[in-house]
């Protein structure tokens, strides 16, 4: 099983930041997928 990296920062006590896709593009998904985000919500 893949080991959660954002959890295992998070516990211990390193800022994780993300973004939020709210756009109904696949460019901009793609676009944010290649950058170095830990975490995105779609």
């Amino acid at each position: 099983m893949k080991k959660n990296t954002v959890k295992a920062a998070l516990a211990r006590g390193e800022p994780q930041v993300g973004t939020w896709l709210s756009l109904s593009s696949p460019f901009a998904a793609r676009y944010l997928a290649r950058l170095p985000f830990p975490w995105i919500t779609v």
